[in-house]
């Protein structure tokens, strides 16, 4: 039953995250997945975003820690309700990590109709609780499950490396759209997202006063990060103007 319950929390939490893309979608109906991609300001954002999250992956900063404590009340719970959330908390929390492997499907969803969409984020969402539902009905599988170990960090830090090249690959359909101009704003907003965590982690054990100082500065960067990403660029140079 906790399996279940366990499913339930993060199909629910797809579905939620499915029909947001959705209303959006809605929204502006004309504007799929693909005209994104033309806009530079998308564009820029995106790459920061993943550039962002690979370096969660490759351990600068940790992805989630305030949202596990934020629910750990609810997940902590013994019982099927405690189960849900896990679920649900687990979807959450575990969205940066499975971005390398997202981020396909979620592009197709979003080309495709509300049924399908929220389809392929059901699908996304089972994938996800399966192999827990497979230790609850079969237990004798968690014994030929792999032991925890520095493996798992490694594994982690080799899956940013996909997101650092899908960042390089947007800066370079932004070299297409913006020109240099472009890049030179992502590459500078990247840079910015890097000194924000820095800052943040420099002031975390400065006491009450400094940790206040160290999130709005590090807001204050972030906001100029993202910020880059909308300031009017160039073209992209023609053939021969080089």
């Amino acid at each position: 039953l906790s399996g279940l319950a366990y499913a339930a929390g993060v199909l629910a939490l797809m579905a939620l995250v499915g029909g947001v893309l959705i209303a959006l979608k809605a929204a502006g109906a004309e504007i799929g997945w693909g005209f994104q991609l033309q806009s530079p300001a998308f564009v820029t954002v995106m790459a920061i975003v993943l550039f962002t999250l690979g370096l969660s992956l490759s351990g600068y900063f940790t992805v989630g820690a305030s949202v596990m404590g934020w629910g750990g009340g609810f997940a902590g719970r013994s019982d099927t309700l405690g189960s849900f959330f896990t679920g649900a908390l687990a979807a959450l929390v575990a969205t940066p990590c499975t971005a390398p492997f997202m981020g396909a499907a979620i592009g197709y969803a979003l080309s495709q109709p509300w049924a399908v969409a929220l389809t392929v984020m059901l699908a996304l969402g089972m994938g996800l609780a399966f192999p827990y539902l497979l230790l609850t009905w079969i237990p004798g599988v968690a014994s030929r499950l792999p032991r925890p170990g520095a493996w798992m960090d490694r594994l982690k830090q080799l899956l940013a490396f996909p997101l650092y090249a899908a960042a390089a690959w947007l800066v370079w359909v932004l070299s297409m759209q913006a020109g240099p101009q472009g890049v030179l704003a992502a590459l500078l907003a990247m840079i910015l997202v890097a000194f924000a965590i820095w800052l943040l982690r420099a002031t975390r054990e400065s006491g009450p006063k400094g940790r206040t100082v160290g999130s709005v500065a590090t807001a204050l960067v972030v906001a100029a990060a993202l910020g880059l990403g909308f300031v009017p660029q160039g073209s992209a140079p023609s053939a021969g103007t080089i």
